[in-house]
This record gives structure tokens, sequence and C-alpha cells, in this order.
């Protein structure tokens, strides 16, 4: 069975005793060509996949974080759409789309056919209190990832919340290329303990072997390294603190 280009990156660093780099950069923001530069050197690391999100006013529905409402206002305004977002994604490979409801305007079937073949993952993004609430969002509650996982060929992730284990198991076995465990219920939130965070780990590795990847909630390169040491996820994405100032940041967690 031929891997995946996520799963070979997840393999790969796995096999060489590293983290996935997760970086979340946002096209267009400060401006185009800084931002660009930016995913050039975040791509310049071994064990990486370049992630970026669809660009919204809106966001995630719990997500009061200025900074990054800030700058996806910034890049819509230096006229970053989702088809930009796409086609600089495609250029960096592997890839990942963090999909916000705005940009799905005919179901995610169709949005999957639009990004072609320039997209190797992606999540649908609107989850609120503990419910991962995007398929119910877009109208498609009883839409199967997995099934459209495998027939556009892209890996669709889900998203569980550390704290609401009851609910882990649909989503995980519905998870392509890894599961987001949110450490929060909403950005700026209270953040699980280290050992609660472990725990939810443990309740989706008892379900699948699926590569976990936890976030939500990132403050500092130390917390990133706990993390790994301490629950043995596969990768700690960074979101917000990379809009701030991506090249330090990039240089600071690697």
């Amino acid at each position: 069975m031929t891997l995946s280009r996520l799963a070979t990156a997840f393999a790969d660093a796995k096999a060489a005793r590293r983290a996935l780099f997760l970086p979340e950069m946002l096209p267009g923001f400060p401006d185009e060509k800084s931002s660009l530069k930016a995913i050039e050197y975040a791509m310049s690391f071994d064990h990486v996949v370049c992630k970026a999100p669809t660009p919204t006013f809106a966001n995630h529905p719990s997500n009061t974080n200025e900074t990054l409402l800030n700058a996806h206002r910034t890049a819509i305004a230096n006229g970053v759409s989702v088809g930009k977002v796409v086609d600089i994604l495609s250029g960096y490979r592997p890839n990942f789309l963090v999909v916000y409801r705005n940009a799905v305007k005919e179901g995610a079937a169709q949005f999957l056919e639009s990004v072609g073949d320039g997209i190797d993952g992606l999540i649908f993004v609107e989850g609120v209190g503990g419910d991962e609430a995007a398929l119910e969002l877009l109208g498609e509650g009883d839409l199967s990832t997995a099934r459209l996982s495998e027939e556009s060929g892209v890996d669709i992730a889900r998203i569980v919340y550390a704290g609401h284990e009851a609910g882990f198991d649909d989503a995980v076995a519905e998870a392509r290329g890894f599961v987001y465990l949110a450490m929060s219920d909403q950005t700026g939130g209270s953040l699980r303990s280290v050992m609660q965070m472990k725990g939810a780990v443990d309740r989706i590795r008892w379900l699948s072997d699926i590569p976990v990847v936890a976030g939500f909630g990132i403050r500092t390169p130390d917390h990133v390294r706990h993390l790994v040491a301490d629950t043995g996820v596969a990768s700690v994405p960074v979101g917000p603190r990379l809009c701030d100032s991506p090249l330090p940041v990039c240089a600071s967690l690697r």
C-alpha cells in the first residue's frame, strides 16, 4: 500500500526520532513577499509540512485572538483568496490546509474537487465548546470523511477536544492523515494539563495508530517541547505566534 504524502512525512519524522514541524503560515501577511519568504524559510527544515488557513474575517467561532484575526484581515486586504492560498500551497509538498466554513460554498465534496491535486491534507474547522461542529454547520453531519478521503486522495484530519474523550470514537475512526487534539475549547481559554493531554493521547492510541497532533493554545517553544516529550504526540502546530514574527519563531522552534 502506497503511503500518502502526509503519512510518509509522519513516518519519516518518527523514524528519525523527531517531531514533525507543522508551522501555520498565512500567505499575504504582513504582505505577499514577506509571507512567501517565511514559507520558504520554514520549508527549509527537515520533517516539515506546510500548513496554511483559508482566509476569513470571522475565523473559528470560539476564536477571540485579535492577532490572528487581524492577520487574516490584512491578508484579505492584500488580495489573498482561497484559490490563491491553494495555489501557493501546491508549490510546497507535503502541505495541509485549514478550511474555515466560509470557504466551503457548495459542500465538502465540491470543495475538494475545486482544490484538485494541489492539497495533500486538510481539516474542516468550526468546533465549539468541545464539539466538532464543522460538518454539522456545513449541513453534512452524516458525511463520511474517511470515504471522502479515499475518493479525493486528500487526507481529511479530524479534531477532538481533550476533556471530551467520550466523543472521540467516531472522529478518530473517520480521520485520515492525523487526529488534531485541541488543548482547549477556545483560543485563550484554560489549557488541559499535560497529564490530561496524555490521557487523551492514550485514548486516541487505544482507538487507532494514526498520528496525533496537539495544539490550539500553544504559548512558547518550551510548551512545544514539553508536550512532545511528555505525551509523545507526533507534532505540535504553531499558529498565532507566527502571525507576530514568522522567521524568528520558526528558528526558535527548531
